[in-house]
Parts: C-alpha cells; sequence; structure tokens
C-alpha cells in the first residue's frame, strides 16, 4: 500500500505496477498521528515547561521576593546581589539551549507535517487550501503558537 493505492504487478510482467485503490487509514491517518501530531503535542508540552522552569530559575535572580517583604529595606541592595548576577551570567550564557533544540524539532515536524500534505495533494489531488485547510495549516500554527508564548520576555 503507497500514496497512491495498492501496488499491483501487471498481468503482462513488464514490471510496472498498476495502482488499485486509494489510500486508507493505515498509510494515512496513523503515521501522520505517530509522526506529526504526538510530536506535535509534546514539543509545545516541553516548551511549555521549559518556560515554566526557566521562570522559577530567573525569578530568585531578579531580586523579587514573595514573602519577608520589608517596607525599610525597600531602598536598600543585598550584599548578595553581585553573587546572584554571576550565577544570572551563567545561566544566561546558556542562552536556553534546551529551547533552542526543541525549535529545531519544531521545525522537523513541521517539515515532515508538510510533506505529508504534499503526498495528500498527489493521492487525492486536493487543494490544500480549499479542501483540507484545518489540516494544512493546524498542526504548524500549533507550534508557532507554543513557540510564539513561551519565549522571553
Amino acid at each position: 500500500m503507497t500514496y497512491m493505492g495498492w501496488a499491483v504487478k501487471n498481468s503482462s510482467g513488464k514490471g510496472k505496477h498498476e495502482y488499485l485503490g486509494s489510500p486508507d487509514v493505515m498509510v494515512v491517518v496513523i503515521p501522520h498521528l505517530v509522526f506529526v501530531v504526538l510530536p506535535a503535542v509534546l514539543v509545545a508540552g516541553a516548551l511549555t515547561a521549559e518556560r515554566a522552569i526557566y521562570q522559577e530559575h530567573m525569578f530568585p535572580l531578579s531580586g523579587k521576593k514573595n514573602d519577608d517583604y520589608d517596607l525599610k529595606l525597600k531602598g536598600k541592595r543585598s550584599l548578595s546581589n553581585s553573587k546572584q548576577s554571576g550565577k544570572l551570567l551563567s545561566f544566561l550564557s546558556m542562552e536556553r539551549r534546551i529551547r533552542k533544540v526543541l525549535c529545531v524539532i519544531c521545525l522537523a515536524v513541521c517539515w515532515k507535517h508538510s510533506m505529508n500534505c504534499r503526498i495528500l495533494m498527489k493521492a487525492y489531488e486536493m487543494n490544500p487550501f480549499i479542501h483540507f485547510l484545518g489540516y494544512g495549516l493546524s498542526i504548524p500554527y500549533l507550534l508557532a503558537f507554543a513557540m510564539y508564548e513561551t519565549r522571553s520576555r
């Protein structure tokens, strides 16, 4: 089974294949779910988790405190600020490498999705903007939205 249908040898034996039928669930839906939808959801979740870890790491280094807010010490700086700024610079030198790797994975998932769309266009002779707009743009939109919302501000 290919994206053009079931491959059947010609009865004349010339080696050419004839294609019967049309692609079914086994060829279209399952690979799309396994290689596009599942990785897209996992990467979006990983981007969100990375953003939460980044915020948790940056919150104590920024000098803000949830508790122990004292109005008397409002204008004074702590002596440990130099130590905290050193930690901040070392963390920023990493420049969120995990996020960069996840963005590369997002691009790979979008590439695989575009290849699936191209195969469906060939198999069903469909226009991606008229016949399957929701299918063609949903995964790239999800990944772009996840990358946009989890950026550093």
